[in-house]
């Protein structure tokens, strides 16, 4: 077959053999490669040299992505080496813990002692800052201050957090909050508002708390006041849309909050509750004469002759008793101090619009063609719907609050760039159409060249003996009769197609010869 094929065909045919065998290589030698996988990651240089240089020694293949600081090794050996490497003590986290005291600590001062437990408590920090999900590496540092003698000059501890975030992560106020505790609870004397938290790029994460930074203040305060009006919004318009309609009612709510701190204390006595606890009693009684002669003066002393009833002498007799009594007496006391809610909603302004009704199309009329009229409802349709409102958010006329509720039409265009259409859904099919595109023209790729390459093959796969024969009846066109000399015997004289199918079917090596030499 190679020797009756032209040159293009052989070309063709070595082309071929040669690409499949270099695709065999290169399949073969991909699969040759071991499956590398993360042995580990955010290593620091100190670890990864340390790390490599015991690979090195175990001969396990490795693979060091200095852009995250992580060390691939073969999915067949991730088990051994991380064995070995443990045994070694690797790695070495360099934010130690409480591991410190595992070290012989003899001789050791008391300001040694107590800035390893600084040490020893930022590291654990670290650890545990370490575990939230979106952390990298987190570094904690302490400022704790000695005891002093007097209270004036103590002061308070304050620590710092820097974290470094996984790419595309942020951290969240609760997240932010939760580390600022947990720093918070694990040192004595640590309040959360002295706990800042930065990221590794510079930006404040943790706001300022106390009620000296009115900044943090104003943005809780407005973030209480808008969930509290998104709340009541959402559970109002819930209600209208289940009375009149979806999308024919709006509402609004506005609410004043009350963020003053005031504190008043009241105590009340019950005069039911009294109990005798000491009683005291003193009486006086007072005898003396007065006359003319005595020193008191008076009528009597300025008169003369006698007086009736009075005593011999000329004297006046005075009896005189007095007494006092002094009772003390418990009373119960019972003593309210008053703290008003911060944050009570001090007043509330509800805005409700609702459009008319739509009355349905006359009978007989055609609902494509007819447009609907509104109606307007009523005033007491639309007291009715106040009174429910009203209800709703828990309307208070001390506090004054205005619910007003007014009708309107509403604006519907539906022939603007579909303002009001449905939201189209994604096609699945054509998804899946645009996912696989790619993937299919690879298909139609290899599809086009096996067929090239078969029609080729089909080609070169021709009998010889089917050639032949159909070259015969182009022969024999030109003359009706021919003499065939054949190398084994004298001439034979062919006159039919008959016998050339025959002479080639019995000779196939001098029939190819014949016809080579026809060609020529």
């Amino acid at each position: 077959m190679w020797g009756s094929i032209g040159l293009g065909p052989r070309v063709t045919l070595l082309s071929f053999a040669g690409g499949l065998i270099l695709l065999l290589v290169v399949l073969g030698i991909w699969s040759a490669q071991p499956d590398y996988v993360l042995l580990y990651g955010g290593l620091s240089t100190e670890d990864a040299a340390a790390m490599s240089s015991r690979l090195g020694d175990d001969k396990v293949p490795f693979r060091y992505e200095a852009s995250r600081g992580a060390i691939l090794v073969p999915s067949s050996r991730a088990d051994a080496a991380r064995l070995s490497l443990a045994a070694q003590g690797l790695p070495k986290n360099t934010t130690e813990g409480f591991e410190i005291f595992d070290k012989n600590t003899f001789g050791t001062t008391e300001f040694v002692q107590r800035i390893n437990y600084i040490r020893a408590l930022q590291g654990t920090l670290s650890r545990n800052i370490q575990a939230i999900d979106g952390v990298d590496s987190a570094r904690v540092t302490l400022s704790i201050p000695e005891e002093e003698v007097f209270a004036r000059d103590k002061r308070e501890a304050k620590a710092s957090v820097v974290v470094r975030l996984r790419n595309g992560r942020t951290l969240g106020g609760d997240q932010v909050a939760s580390i600022r505790h947990l720093v918070a609870s694990s040192v004595p004397k640590l309040e959360a508002r002295n706990v800042a938290v930065v990221d590794s790029a510079g930006h404040l994460l943790s706001r300022p708390q106390g009620p000296e930074d009115a900044v943090a203040l104003t943005q809780d305060q407005l973030g209480l006041q808008k969930n509290i009006e998104a709340n009541m919004t959402q559970k109002l318009q819930s209600l209208l849309d289940q009375v009149v309609g979806p999308n024919q009612s709006a509402v609004r709510v506005t609410a004043q909050l009350n963020f003053e701190r005031v504190e008043r204390s009241t105590q009340k006595m019950d005069p039911d509750s009294g109990v005798l606890l000491e009683e005291a009693s003193r009486s006086e009684d007072t005898n003396g004469n007065s006359g003319p002669s005595g020193s008191s003066p008076g009528v009597a002393a300025n008169t003369t002759g006698d007086i009736a009833g009075a005593p011999a002498g000329g004297g006046v007799s005075n009896t005189k008793k007095q007494k006092n009594t002094s009772n003390r007496f418990h009373y119960d006391t019972t003593t309210e101090k008053i703290i008003p809610e911060i944050g009570s909603v001090k007043r509330i302004s509800v805005a409700v619009l609702v459009s008319p009704r739509t009355a349905a199309p006359a009978a007989g009329a055609d609902p494509a063609a007819a447009k609907p009229a509104a109606t307007p409802r009523t005033p007491k349709e639309l007291e009715a719907l106040t009174e429910i409102i009203r209800s709703a958010v828990g309307f208070s006329a001390e506090r004054q609050d205005v619910i007003k509720v007014d009708e309107v039409p509403f604006f519907e265009n539906t022939d603007a760039a579909g303002l009001l259409a449905a939201p189209t859904l994604p096609n699945p099919w054509m998804e899946m159409a645009q996912r696989h595109f790619s993937d299919a023209l690879a298909f139609m790729g290899i599809l086009v060249i096996a067929f090239v390459f078969w029609r080729l093959f089909s080609k070169l796969s021709v009998p010889v003996v089917a050639a032949a024969t159909a070259a015969a009846p182009a022969v024999l066109s030109e003359s009706t009769a021919m003499t065939v000399n054949l190398s084994n015997g004298p001439g034979v004289r062919l006159t039919s197609h008959e016998e050339v199918k025959q002479l080639v079917t019995q000779n196939n090596t001098q029939a190819v010869s014949i016809i080579r030499s026809m060609l020529k």
